[in-house]
């Protein structure tokens, strides 16, 4: 047998298992959210690093912090790790690097809640002052 069929044999056992662990986890996912304020299309990777705690990546198309600081709408993305905490995962460390840009930003912590029926997660923005509600779209 040549490695290949090996390799496609290996990927057909290891595929189902390792979705499956993924999948079990609540939180791991592709979400998506459009921001209802200014209209912008957001997402956000959550993905479980094994020792309990999570990375956060995003995207917006419109970047609130980085709006801010260029004076005029832009994207950016978005890198956090994150901690559950009483069936919340909070969102820290969050370095924000806009289009641009040369600089990154550091935007405050915040809490992630997610709704066991929908699987929707909410997350306030902008010092709390409005909420984005992203859905699962993996």
């Amino acid at each position: 047998m040549g490695w290949r069929v090996i390799a496609a044999i290996f990927a057909l056992i290891t595929t189902p298992t390792t979705l499956a662990a993924q999948n079990a986890d609540p939180w791991t996912g592709l979400y998506q959210a459009i921001d209802h304020v200014d209209g912008s299309i957001d997402h956000l990777s959550i993905f479980a690093n094994g020792d309990g705690s999570y990375t956060l990546v995003g995207t917006a198309s419109n970047h609130g912090a980085c709006t801010e600081k260029a004076g005029m709408p832009k994207r950016g993305w978005h890198k956090a790790s994150g901690t559950l905490r009483d069936g919340k995962l909070t969102r820290e460390n969050v370095i924000v690097t806009c289009e641009g840009l040369e600089d990154t930003i550091r935007v405050a912590d915040s809490v992630l809640t997610r709704d066991a029926t929908s699987g929707t997660l909410s997350v306030p923005v902008k010092n709390g002052t409005k909420t984005l509600v992203f859905h699962r779209i993996d």
